[in-house]
């Protein structure tokens, strides 16, 4: 199938757009059913949980899950900064899903982004395209030794 979609979070200060227009998609699947087009696959709509870490770290915490990279109960123990964890938050909204998220087999994955944020607002541009996306890796590294000034320290 076609996976489309996007997320409902943002950053801060990420403008008005940032994700709204994730859900494009639907506007899509709209059109597609009015106008009677046959589609060589099947078009599913996704709408991912905490992608931005904004909130509850790390980024990209929902597609994590349901890609089998995070475990569902360790996400569902990431806490706020005031403590209270992404399961109660979940639970609090009634989103604390029954069905288990996992990934099956997708042929593509399209997102809608529009990247509105305080520098187009300054120089008043209403919209921008953006070329490419920003891939963020995170690493913690150990060191052991000897804290000591460059140079002969064994």
């Amino acid at each position: 199938m076609v996976l489309s979609g996007s997320h409902l979070d943002t950053q801060p200060k990420g403008g008005r757009f940032d994700e709204s227009w994730g859900h494009g998609a639907l506007e899509v699947l709209r059109t597609i059913h009015e106008n009677r087009i046959d589609t060589e696959r099947a078009i599913t709509i996704v709408d991912w949980t905490d992608e931005e870490g904004t909130r509850f770290a790390p980024a990209m915490l929902g597609s994590g899950v349901w890609a089998g990279h995070f475990d569902r109960d360790w996400a569902y123990g990431r806490a706020d900064m005031g403590g209270t964890s992404f399961g109660e938050a979940l639970q609090a909204i009634g989103y604390m899903g029954k069905t288990p998220a996992r990934k099956w087999p997708v042929h593509a994955y399209y997102e809608f982004h529009i990247e509105q944020g305080p520098v187009l607002e300054k120089v008043g541009k209403r919209i921008g395209v953006p070329k490419g996306i920003l891939g963020i890796t995170w690493f913690d590294v150990y060191i052991e030794g000897q804290a000591n000034q460059a140079g002969p320290t064994p």
